[in-house]
């Protein structure tokens, strides 16, 4: 079922954009681009739920200062405050539901596609929707990208390393405003927020660490797919959240060095 419905139609759509392009590092790419555009209506809710989730992070904190010792209670009080704000965290939930599951059939495509050997040629086939797309023994698909190949590891670990910044990046970016976060723990007791402060710090640099060890072990073809995904998802999150979030004090840094500069240069 899970193959009939996600896998091979995703399968299909890369096979059909790689007979387009002739080339399958610009199909990852095409690709890449459609399954960002469907998924949108899907990511869209989630991002403004967490957005708003943030905002009220000050009162968030202290309903788990006032329940710290209750976590029924907690629960119960946390999820009547989010539903008094229009926020249901259980609907945020099925989007980022589906999404996982389209990632996983994305994966499985890109798979059938890198893994392409003249054993696996039959089932390959077997899978398309269009007998003029079969492939033989002398026509399989060419897998060469400027100076990778997609069936194996980038030699120079170039895109892994570039994705793991993109997605520290993004990972920042989806984290609240330092200044902010600082002006919110002043306002509540105990530890809540320093706690929170913690976990966001070791997000901050898991997800990173993550898309490193992936980027190293996986072949670049999805490597590729990995640094594509989060580089849209990069774009799409600094549109739709209105803000830079976390990256906001490093870009006002390098505004006021910029700024110094210039001064400079003009004093001289």
């Amino acid at each position: 079922m899970f193959n009939t419905l996600l896998v091979n139609p995703i399968f299909n759509l890369l096979v059909w954009l790689y007979n387009i392009f002739g080339n399958l590092g610009w199909a990852i790419t095409a690709l890449t681009v459609i399954s960002k555009l469907v998924l949108l209506p899907l990511t869209l809710p989630s991002i403004k739920i967490a957005r708003k989730q943030q905002e009220l992070s000050p009162e968030i904190a202290k309903l788990k200062e006032r329940y710290k010792d209750n976590k029924m209670e907690l629960a119960k009080a946390q999820t009547a405050f989010l539903q008094e704000h229009g926020i249901y965290p259980a609907l945020g939930c099925l989007p980022q539901i589906i999404s996982f599951l389209v990632l996983i059939a994305l994966y499985q495509s890109l798979n059938l596609v890198l893994k392409l050997t003249p054993e696996s040629l039959a089932e390959f086939n077997r899978r398309l929707y269009v007998p003029s797309w079969y492939l033989s023994t002398d026509s399989l698909i060419s897998t060469s990208f400027f100076y990778l190949n997609l069936t194996t590891k980038d030699p120079f670990y170039i895109l892994p390393v570039v994705s793991a910044a993109f997605q520290f990046l993004l990972s920042k970016l989806m984290m609240p405003d330092s200044k902010k976060f600082s002006q919110q723990a002043q306002k509540t007791e105990g530890k809540t927020d320093d706690l929170a402060a913690a976990m966001q710090q070791q997000s901050l640099y898991m997800a990173p660490l993550m898309t490193l060890f992936l980027g190293f072990s996986l072949p670049s073809g999805l490597t590729l797919y990995w640094f594509l995904t989060t580089l849209l998802s990069l774009v799409q999150y600094r549109f739709f959240w209105g803000g830079w979030g976390g990256l906001s004090d490093w870009i006002e840094s390098a505004s006021k060095i910029n700024l110094r500069k210039r001064l400079n240069f003009f004093n001289k």
